[in-house]
């Protein structure tokens, strides 16, 4: 119930909240199997995936990573959030976001929480120094 709940606020914020994004910004998608498309009911592809949805409500450009099963923490093909991110450094994205977390409901508040932390911190400073 509580990831039906997660879902729905998500997809609530991003159909209804207004983004004040330049023309064309690029925007870099990092996520697990929902970002990459697969749902209980089968392959979601090209226009009907939710962060297609977003983008072109915004008016920007978008790139996305995803990998099945891979979160903050949890590990798919060796690879967590954070090497999916360093995969889309060279692609001066000025937004990010990363949808996900569910892979990481095995692991206690603290080593997600810090996890999350790591991640952000390492990243911070390839975002701050992007020009525009």
């Amino acid at each position: 119930m509580k990831r039906l709940i997660g879902i729905f606020i998500f997809l609530l914020i991003c159909v209804s909240s207004p983004v004040y994004a330049d023309n064309k910004d690029l925007v870099q998608y990092i996520g697990d199997s929902y970002t990459q498309g697969y749902s209980k009911d089968g392959p979601i592809t090209g226009d009907d995936l939710w962060y297609v949805h977003a983008s072109q409500k915004a008016g920007v450009d978008y790139t996305q990573a995803s990998q099945g099963g891979v979160g903050f923490v949890a590990k798919s093909y060796g690879q967590t959030f954070d090497d999916l991110l360093k995969e889309g450094t060279g692609r001066n994205a000025k937004y990010v976001v990363i949808a996900g977390g569910y892979n990481d409901m095995y692991y206690s508040y603290d080593t997600i929480k810090n996890k999350v932390y790591d991640t952000v911190k390492k990243h911070k400073h390839f975002i701050l120094k992007r020009k525009y």
